[in-house]
């Protein structure tokens, strides 16, 4: 029972932590919150659940928000060229995934 109580409690603390971020940050506080997420994903399930998630909630943003997260995630490209590339990875290996 320990262990179901623990498990539902991760659960529910990563569940808020995107729910936080997406209500109460700014578009771009959010979109460098989803970079990091990606960026520390350990596998490529993980990865493909957060950047759908993130895929998800740039679709509700208006052309403005949409607008400065497109600019944090280039901005932050430039900047972290090494996680960026290990970003795109991820995004071809997805790609391949759906492909074959």
């Amino acid at each position: 029972m320990k262990k179901l109580l623990l498990l539902l409690a991760v659960c529910l603390t990563a569940v808020s932590c995107q729910w936080w971020h997406e209500t109460f940050d700014s578009p771009e506080e959010c979109a460098k919150w989803y970079i990091e997420e990606m960026v520390e994903a350990d596998n490529l399930s993980d990865f493909e659940e957060v950047y759908n998630d993130f895929t998800k909630w740039e679709n509700t943003l208006g052309r403005v928000d949409s607008w400065k997260v497109n600019k944090v995630m280039n901005d932050w490209s430039e900047d972290n060229e090494k996680e960026a590339e290990k970003i795109d990875k991820k995004l071809d290996d997805l790609r391949d995934k759906y492909n074959d």
